[in-house]
Parts: C-alpha cells; structure tokens; sequence
C-alpha cells in the first residue's frame, strides 16, 4: 500500500503506480505530477540548441562592438554626431556654467585636448564647440542648445557630403553661424524673450562699439596667429591636421594674454577675438592659400570684417564666418589677378605689350 500525499488517503496495491495523486475522486485516481526523464538524443539537443543560442548572441555582441569600432575610425555620421552633441555642450558649460570662463577662453581650453584625442573627429568636435560658444543671451536654456547642435549636425554633414566650402578657414564656423540665423528668427526669438534687437540696435553703433586700440588688437593678433598656425602645420608632422594646429596655436596664446591680462587692460576681447579669427584662418588648405603672405593677408582682411559686423549679430558666434569672408577675399583676390594676368598675357585678346 501507499500513501496519497494530496489527500492522506491510503492507496491500494490495485491503484496505478503513479508517483503522485491529486485526489481520490469516484474512486479513480488522478494523476497530479508525473515526472519523466527525456531520452538521452533530447537531452543533447536541447543542449545543442542552448549553445546555438549562446553563439548567436554573442555573434551579435561581437558584430554591435565591430561596427561602433568601424564607425569610430571611420568619422562615420554617428559619431560626427554625437562628437558635435558631446563638444557643445561641454564649451557651453564651461563658458557659462559655475566656471564662468567665457566663451573665448572655453573654445581653447576645450577645442585642443578634443582635437588631440581624437584627430580624425577634430573637425566635427570644432563645431560643437563653437556652437557652444553661443551667448545664453540667444540660447537662453540647454533645451535650445540641443535643438541648435541637432540642426548644426544637419548642416555640417551636409558641409561634407558635398563639400561646400571645404579647404576655407572658417569654414566650420560659418555652419555654426548658419544654423544660428535659422533657428533664432525660426524658433527661439517668437517663443522666447528673444529679441531682434540680436540683430543690432539704435544704442549699437560703431563709435560705441569699436574702440581703436580694441581694432588695432584684433588686426594685430589675427594674420600673427594665422602666420603661426601655418608653421606649426609645416613644421611639425603631428600637427599637419589644421584644425589640431589652429587650436593649438590659439592655446598658445591665449593662456599668456589670460595670464598678463589686468583689470585696467581693457582690450583682452580684442586680443583674443584676433588669436580665434587667426586660427580660423590658419585652418584653411594650402591649395586653397599658398603661402605666409596669402595667410597673413587673411587673417588682416578676417580681422575687417570683425570690424564691420561688430554692432551686428550681439551674442552670435561669428568669428568663424569672418574668417571665411577673408579668406574668400583673398581666393577672390587672386582669381582676378590671374585673369588680368591672363587678359595681359594676351590669353584674352589683348596683346601684350
């Protein structure tokens, strides 16, 4: 005989030899658990569907590794993304945030260490950073700032895809720019308290806004830095990048002009929008400006336009477009050049004399 262990009731020896009954019932027992061993060709494969199982997630592991590794080397739109995401953000904190440093400085501090970590992103990093740059007088909170990086991302890898602009210093900046005077008439001026006196005001005009010593600064420190910044491309292999070198430079000089900089010293934004404006420049291709003189040139004829927009666009990153209204003058410069020579030449139906 056995025991029922659901009802306590004693099983006959006539009753099935089930291991356990749910209840005795009519007189029949129920079966409640019944146990049974798989064969031993189930049990190897049930384990060979396990580890097929285990494979196929670890192939997909190692495949998600592969390609975030291929798109990181490879600049892909990803992280040409999130490098403008990342750079932003850190610049704007670091200008405005507890630290205070200003824009000016953060784009040093923040463009160089970037550009040295991850050279074949320099570019992308440089315009977050920028970007970041922008006065919270204009993008009054990160919400907008997000929104500014999203549209930057657009514009910038629509700079690459079809290489608009590409050899000319500035050129980062100017997406920067770009994407600024789209979202602030668009979106943050209607729904904020954002005016359009950004875009210059009755109070702002030249005599106001630009002192002499302050211009001289800029068109002093700007075609020096440009100058520099060339050298350091041709003088060092680690620093042919010419964005690597631009920062570097700028660094360079904006840690002492920071470190001698007094109270009564009033002209250290001039300085220094001149060492930005320089470095801009000294980013440009040497298929596209030849030589020390040509980014001298540039860097004078940046610093111009500095002075001409100065009541303009208060609060805009601008240096960059200034720079490659430069440098675009200088290639514009030399185009005519080279069809007057062509005209004197008598290429062009004038004999020469």
């Amino acid at each position: 005989m056995r025991h029922n262990v659901a009802t306590g009731d004693v099983a006959t020896d006539d009753a099935p030899q089930i291991a356990f009954y749910k209840e005795n019932h009519n007189d029949e027992y129920i079966p409640f658990i019944t146990f049974s061993t798989p064969a031993r060709e189930d049990r190897d494969g049930i384990c060979e569907d396990k580890q097929k199982d285990t494979n196929i997630l670890t192939s997909i592991n190692i495949n998600i590794v592969t390609y975030l590794k291929t798109s990181f080397i490879s600049s892909s739109p990803l992280f040409q993304f999130l490098s403008i995401l990342s750079s932003g953000y850190l610049t704007h904190a670091t200008a405005f945030g507890s630290l205070s440093l200003g824009p000016l400085i953060a784009y040093s501090i923040v463009s160089t260490p970037g550009s040295l970590l991850f050279p074949h992103l320099a570019a992308a990093w440089n315009v977050g950073v920028f970007c970041g740059m922008s006065s919270p007088s204009i993008i009054p909170n990160y919400f907008y700032l997000t929104l500014l990086l999203l549209l930057l991302s657009i514009i910038w890898l629509s700079f690459l895809r079809y290489k608009i602009l590409e050899g000319y210093g500035g050129r980062l900046g100017t997406t920067v720019f770009l994407a600024t005077n789209l979202l602030l008439p668009a979106l943050i001026i209607p729904t904020t308290s954002v005016n359009w006196a950004v875009y210059g005001a009755p109070t702002r005009t030249y005599p106001t806004s630009i002192a002499w010593q302050s211009a001289l600064c800029t068109i002093t420190a700007s075609p020096f830095t440009a100058v520099l910044t060339l050298a350091l491309r041709l003088g060092g292999r680690n620093l042919s990048n010419p964005v690597l070198a631009g920062n570097l430079s700028a660094l360079l000089l904006t840690l002492p002009i920071v470190a001698i900089a007094t109270s009564t010293f009033e002209f250290t934004d001039g300085l220094l929008e001149g060492v930005l404006i320089g470095s801009f420049v000294g980013m440009s291709g040497t298929d596209i400006i030849q030589n020390y003189i040509q980014f001298g040139a540039a860097g004078v004829l940046g610093a111009g336009w500095n002075l001409v927009f100065k009541p303009f666009f208060n609060g805009v990153v601008i240096l960059g477009f200034e720079a490659m209204l430069g440098c675009a003058l200088v290639v514009g410069g030399k185009g005519v050049g080279r069809m007057l020579k062509f005209k004197v030449d008598g290429g062009g139906g004038i004999p020469n004399p």
